[in-house]
């Protein structure tokens, strides 16, 4: 569908769930949009299919300990490598990371180049799979894990400090 239809779709789904429209919208926007727009045919051929079918649940990697949202200043390296691309590096609060099967990372290419030299790749990974299935999430066995590749522990504020109450 076009973009409005789009934007309609999950402003009705946010009216019933809010939570329910920005897993679907992070899924589409996050993790399936950059491959359909920017990947290559065999990435887009192998992938699409089961973002689109909900069969894997889509993520996005750009947050890291030391450049927050900035992709300019991401830190995390692309080096390619036997057919492929090798990367080092880590990311803070990926959407989808725990329940994800499929992301989308953005990584540094060429470090002269800024945020212009940077890549955004597909990293399959190894879910936690007694999650997905207590969650009604699909998982697809075909999909190889990249290794080095996990979850780390949920975290869900900066300092780990209570809330501040604000009157």
């Amino acid at each position: 569908m076009d973009d409005i239809s789009y934007m309609i779709a999950i402003h009705e789904l946010a009216k019933a769930d809010a939570s329910h429209a920005i897993t679907v919208s992070a899924h589409t926007t996050l993790g399936t949009s950059p491959i359909v727009r920017f990947g290559t045919p065999e990435q887009q051929e192998r992938f699409v299919p089961l973002l689109a079918s909900g069969q894997v649940l889509g993520g996005f990697g750009l947050t890291e300990p030391g450049a927050g949202s900035d992709a300019g200043g991401t830190q995390t390296v692309a080096v390619k490598a036997d057919g492929g691309w090798v990367l080092n590096g880590s990311k803070i609060f990926i959407t989808h990371a725990g329940v994800g099967e499929l992301f989308v990372a953005t990584a540094a290419t060429d470090r002269e180049k800024g945020s212009r030299g940077s890549l955004r790749l597909s990293s399959p990974s190894r879910p936690r799979i007694w999650k997905k299935r207590a969650l009604g999430i699909g998982h697809s066995e075909e999909l190889p894990f990249a290794e080095g590749v996990r979850a780390g522990k949920k975290k869900t504020r900066w300092d780990g400090a209570p809330p501040t109450r604000v009157s």
